[in-house]
């Protein structure tokens, strides 16, 4: 459990990473399409965003006292709101814009979809869906291509966060860091392990299930609120910061 939640940090930094550099390049050219797909790309993730908030609301919220699915669902729509003002603080990060807001935001709905519908069959406030198992498939193969992207984009980025060190020359140079690399696979495949174990270390149930129970929910509700914090420290930091030199020209 302790290397699946570092890798599920590690997941955040890079996915997060990963939202900045897509912005940087559309916003690097002053080319039409590049900014038709800008706005068009913003537009299509709040509004899968709020379309699973719906969908939330009416599959896992079908009464007033399911008041925690209740308050998870309306503090992500307070969030959208937030990861937007944010944009209004001068001296904010110039790399952050409506595209990476958008991007945080639609990926913080879905780990809170994903989140509800691993809540056990029988608790009170999950609405009856025939044929509902295919979120968890889904969600499991999401999650393993992020595994995929994060242990081949770990490598190449750890050369920014780790240097190449005092022996290093261009003729030993690689694409990436084996030893990052080979760390970040490692602790994929622990979390990889615990979602067919539905973070459990015995069975409870005789059925095989994928990503299901409470202690999923949880963590996936935690992994949710840890990536929105980082999104909205690196947009706040220059402003909360000025002195610090964030390498921004």
């Amino acid at each position: 459990r302790v290397g699946s939640g570092v890798y599920l940090v590690l997941q955040m930094v890079l996915l997060i990473d990963l939202f900045y550099k897509v912005n940087e390049w559309l916003v690097a050219d002053e080319s039409k399409w590049r900014w038709a797909l800008l706005g068009s790309g913003s537009f299509v993730a709040f509004g899968l965003g709020l379309a699973l908030v719906g969908l939330s609301y009416y599959f896992y919220a079908p009464a007033g006292s399911c008041g925690l699915n209740i308050f998870f669902i309306t503090w992500t729509l307070v969030i959208m709101f937030v990861v937007v003002g944010i944009l209004f603080i001068p001296n904010r990060a110039p790399t952050a814009g409506l595209l990476t807001s958008g991007a945080v935001f639609v990926y913080g709905c879905f780990l809170l979809y994903n989140a509800l519908n691993s809540e056990p069959d029988d608790y009170r406030c999950v609405r009856a869906v025939t044929g509902s198992g295919w979120v968890q498939i889904v969600g499991f193969f999401i999650s393993l291509a992020t595994v995929f992207y994060s242990t081949a984009s770990a490598g190449s980025s750890s050369h920014d966060m780790f240097g190449k060190g005092s022996n290093y020359t261009e003729d030993d140079e690689l694409l990436y860091r084996a030893d990052w690399f080979h760390f970040v696979f490692t602790v994929a495949s622990m979390y990889i392990a615990m979602l067919f174990s539905n973070w459990q270390v015995s069975p409870t149930t005789s059925e095989f299930e994928i990503d299901q129970g409470w202690i999923s929910t949880w963590i996936k509700i935690a992994s949710k609120w840890v990536c929105e914090l980082l999104y909205i420290w690196t947009v706040i930091a220059p402003a909360v910061l000025p002195n610090r030199d964030f390498g921004f020209s």
